[in-house]
């Protein structure tokens, strides 16, 4: 335990209040505070006026940005970058921590206190979204030299990261996302949902339905329904549609507005988690689809395609041909897959589980202070 009792103190540089979209990223600041119940450390918002003020408006001059022909030149110029993520922060409350965390802001003032920097340096998706998104995830050398660990999510990352700044090599660490309310299924539940069965349940979870890609999915259930499976497939989506109404066949269950225990609960009683997205940078859902025992239908882009390697089968998203094979090839080799949802459900337990993630987020926490203090 670090200073004999006393809790690792963690300066956050997610401002609250904040004017942005609580989306994965910031919301992930309330799943790291559970550390609290399980590791000495303190996880602190920062809530200095003045800090989440200026923080609020330079969110507010980068989606102005954004909306502009050339945007994307403007916001990965160099200037761009390193002035518009440095933000004030009081001294007092750096004097006061012993590390410093951030998946985006800096502070402004130099210091003395250790800087731990989660981001992601792998492009995903394809064609010019996939370019755009590579110039996007580019982070100056000066922030890089600025802290002292950085956290990546997936090897890929941490290959391109040592591509990128060769020369801070030693400072990425891997750590997958800390999710301390996902717990796996019992080896038993998985076996049972598993044993022969006439129908091949497959689960759609996402409410941009269309870049989840679910128009492509729902053409491959078609397809497979004109097949003579001897496990006729069952298809249940659950979105909210954001991203636009997709037509769906009649004997498609759809949820909206579904509880998240509901959701997870349709995992434990799905063989196949389908989702062809067009991009998405990692894809929590495909945890949890895992964790409750279900092989996948992931992309054939990095970095999915390395993340959930073993886990199911690759897709060409942009192709229903494709997609429905992958699912036929399920229904077929029915209990071939069922060893792989083991595989999968075991990756879980020993790779992705909050107790094996937390340790890994901690040991960072605690070097990192220990050599602040020495």
């Amino acid at each position: 335990m670090h200073r004999g009792d006393k809790a690792i103190k963690i300066q956050t540089m997610f401002p609250f209040p904040f004017v942005g979209n609580r989306n994965t990223d910031y919301n992930y600041f309330y799943k790291l505070k559970e550390m609290e119940k399980h590791y000495p450390v303190e996880l602190l918002p920062l809530t200095n006026r003045h800090s989440t003020l200026v923080a609020n408006t330079k969110y507010v001059a980068r989606s102005l940005m954004h909306r502009f022909p050339l945007s994307r030149e403007v916001t990965t110029a160099h200037w761009f970058v390193t002035q518009n993520r440095r933000i004030p922060v009081s001294g007092r409350a750096l004097d006061a921590a012993d590390v410093i965390f951030t998946n985006g802001y800096l502070p402004r003032q130099a210091n003395k206190t250790p800087i731990i920097l989660e981001a992601d340096f792998s492009p995903y998706g394809t064609g010019e979204f996939r370019k755009m998104v590579e110039k996007c995830l580019w982070v100056a050398k000066e922030f890089i030299a600025q802290v002292n660990v950085v956290i990546v999510r997936h090897p890929q990352s941490w290959q391109r990261f040592n591509e990128l700044y060769p020369e801070s090599a030693q400072k990425a660490v891997v750590i997958p996302y800390y999710l301390p309310s996902l717990e796996a299924i019992s080896d038993e539940s998985r076996a049972r949902k598993w044993q022969e069965s006439d129908r091949l349940k497959i689960l759609f979870v996402g409410n941009q339905a269309r870049r989840k890609g679910l128009v492509n999915l729902i053409e491959a259930y078609t397809l497979l329904k004109k097949r003579n499976l001897k496990i006729t497939p069952q298809l249940t989506v659950v979105t909210n549609f954001y991203d636009g109404l997709v037509q769906l066949p009649d004997d498609v269950q759809v949820f909206s507005d579904l509880p998240h225990p509901e959701v997870l609960k349709l995992m434990r009683e799905s063989h196949v988690y389908a989702q062809p997205t067009l991009y998405d940078s990692y894809g929590l859902a495909f945890l949890e689809a895992i964790a409750n025992g279900c092989v996948l239908i992931y992309p054939n882009w990095n970095p999915a395609k390395e993340i959930w390697d073993g886990c199911g089968e690759t897709v060409d998203v942009t192709s229903a041909e494709d997609i429905a094979a992958s699912i036929e090839k399920i229904a077929i080799s029915f209990d071939h897959y069922a060893s792989i949802s083991n595989y999968a459900h075991e990756l879980f337990k020993t790779q992705y589980h909050h107790s094996v993630v937390g340790a890994k987020y901690f040991s960072v926490f605690e070097s990192s202070a220990q050599r602040y203090q020495q």
